[in-house]
């Protein structure tokens, strides 16, 4: 029995399993993206996160600064995976090449979700800062009225 990584599936028996490429889809967007714009209302990717504007000032600035210590949090798993290969490869430890892809899956994988985690701190921070941009967006979206110029 093979231990997965964090945000992996669970791997029963490797005849059930599938090849390590065909496991990790070539969609750009993960699941932390599909939730953020399931929780915006959007099904769809949406530019800039237009479903936070709603959000009152104290809610986008905690949105802000909660996303972005998950960005660094990412980015220090990123730094924690990489430093493990490199000592890998420094004591001339390579893992096994299904291991290897795993883990380069998995960095990939950290990669987009600190970059989405980033994106959504700085659209908060936007928000937060530009109300009157953020009220009209919202007008927009709710049908209430167009944007006006």
């Amino acid at each position: 029995m093979s231990l997965s990584l964090p945000g992996e599936p669970e791997q029963e028996t490797p005849e059930e399993a599938s090849p390590p490429s065909a496991a990790f889809s070539a969609d750009p967007h993960t699941s932390l993206e599909r939730l953020v714009h399931l929780l915006q209302g959007s099904p769809e990717p949406s530019l800039a996160d237009v479903g936070i504007t709603p959000l009152p000032y104290a809610q986008l600035d905690r949105l802000s600064s909660s996303a972005r210590q998950e960005a660094e949090l990412c980015q220090d798993r990123l730094e924690l995976l990489l430093e493990l290969l490199e000592c890998c490869v420094d004591n001339n430890a390579m893992p096994e090449p299904d291991t290897l892809m795993r883990m380069t899956q998995q960095l990939l994988r950290l990669a987009r979700d600190q970059r989405r985690w980033q994106d959504l701190a700085d659209n908060a921070a936007y928000y937060r800062d530009n109300a009157q941009v953020a009220a009209r967006i919202s007008h927009y979206l709710s049908g209430r009225q167009p944007i006006s110029e």
